[in-house]
């Protein structure tokens, strides 16, 4: 006689098995033993000068104004490599595909060598709006799966304050071809998707600490004018009340106070914020130069809102920039002043280290911010000086030279 819940626990079984086999299964779905993306090359000035052009093409393309923009095969080459760059990806690669395509992809290492491939291609529908597909190892993704995937990230991002359009309405008129991609944009002014994907790294800033902060700043240097970053650190950092998100907003405050704009940090509020307060005349320094003092708040007002990969990158790439003809050159000094900036932020934008790096910023002196042995750093290197001194900036020549430099501000950032 069969037991009545026979059919019951067969099918559990069955279950269980389908479960297992999907789990079996899935590794080989998802992982290859080879990348699809080969390596990149270490970013070069071009790359930068390529990326950057195609940044203020873009950044001009704003509502209600939309504006056919333009880009070359190469130059979005250039903008996946230091795109990847900035997210630690090392295998990305992008192109037009044999169906008129345009095609990116990404392979990341797993360990034990397999590879994850991440592949995606966008077309004009028939109305020349984008229509984006792609693979995740074996397993495809269509295209509806893809701009779900979207419209949940514009709702992430529009939770956290930014005005994000659905896709098709910032891009029309797109067209791929073999010179690369064109489309008509019309990107949101004041969208305030930076401090809100910052929000999503770091915990982003708050307008109305920065204000608070950058104001009393204004008054202060009013009262007493200097022209030693130092001062208005210690100024900063001397009424901060110690926690991450206080001391993020005072490092905001700080660049807009030494580089006179808002870094994008606070598109909605900055300049709202000096029609209140001001724009200091007083030109700061840092170690006897102006230079340093932007390099030094800019990447520490960086890290407060976007993280230190994305600030010790930008970094680096100005310098690649700087190195191309008719530039100032490559400069370790300015990479110095950097990274010490993307470090104390880090450090002070952590809530475990929050209060002690408040204390020791409020206490701090110009040889604290920046060694003064760090002047004697080579500067003003050409591109081919460069090249024929470290290679590439991911040369175990010039990785030696970066960690000599962290080993020098990580004796100061003892405290």
């Amino acid at each position: 006689m069969t037991h009545p819940s026979t059919p019951k626990r067969r099918r559990r079984r069955w279950k269980r098995w389908v479960a297992l086999a999907l789990l079996v299964a899935l590794p080989f779905l998802l992982l290859s033993r080879t990348p699809l993306a080969p390596r990149g090359a270490a970013p070069t000035a071009a790359d930068v000068s390529a990326a950057r052009g195609v940044y203020q093409r873009v950044r001009t393309a704003r509502a209600p104004h939309p504006q056919q923009v333009a880009v070359s095969w190469e130059e979005v080459r250039s903008v996946a490599l230091l795109g990847g760059r900035a997210a630690g990806l090392h295998h990305v690669t992008a192109d037009i595909d044999d169906r008129r395509r345009g095609w990116m992809a990404v392979s990341v290492p797993v360990g034990l060598g397999f590879w994850l491939n991440g592949q995606s291609w966008v077309r004009p529908d028939d109305s020349g709006r984008p229509r984006i597909s792609g693979r995740v190892g074996h397993v495809p993704v269509p295209a509806f799966l893809t701009h779900a995937g979207i419209n949940l990230s514009r709702w992430v991002l529009r939770l956290r304050g930014a005005r994000v359009p659905p896709l098709e309405t910032m891009i029309t008129g797109l067209t791929v071809n073999e010179r690369g991609l064109s489309a008509t944009l019309a990107l949101p002014v004041n969208s305030r998707i930076v401090g809100a994907i910052g929000e999503l790294q770091t915990g982003g800033v708050q307008a109305q600490r920065v204000a608070r902060q950058y104001c009393r700043l204004r008054e202060l240097e009013k009262q007493s004018p200097s022209h030693d970053l130092s001062m208005h650190v210690r100024r900063a950092f001397g009424e901060s009340d110690g926690t991450g998100a206080d001391n993020r907003a005072a490092f905001v405050a700080l660049s807009m106070l030494v580089a006179k704009r808002d870094m994008s940090a606070l598109p909605d509020n900055g300049q709202s914020i000096f029609e209140q307060c001001g724009i200091s005349d007083t030109v700061i320094h840092l170690q006897g130069r102006n230079d340093l003092a932007l390099h030094w708040t800019v990447s520490a007002a960086l890290t407060a809102v976007l993280g230190s990969q994305v600030s010790i990158s930008l970094g680096t790439w100005k310098e690649i920039a700087d190195s191309a003809e008719g530039g100032s050159g490559f400069s370790l000094i300015d990479l110095a002043a950097d990274r010490s900036g993307t470090f104390c932020a880090e450090k002070a934008a952590s809530e475990a280290t929050a209060d002690a790096m408040r204390r020791w910023l409020a206490g701090a002196k110009a040889r604290d911010l920046l060694p003064v042995r760090a002047l004697a750093l080579a500067e003003g290197m050409s591109e081919e000086e460069f090249r024929a001194r470290f290679a590439s900036t991911e040369s175990a020549e010039f990785a030696a030279t970066v960690d000599r430099i962290d080993a020098s501000l990580a004796v100061l950032l003892r405290y």
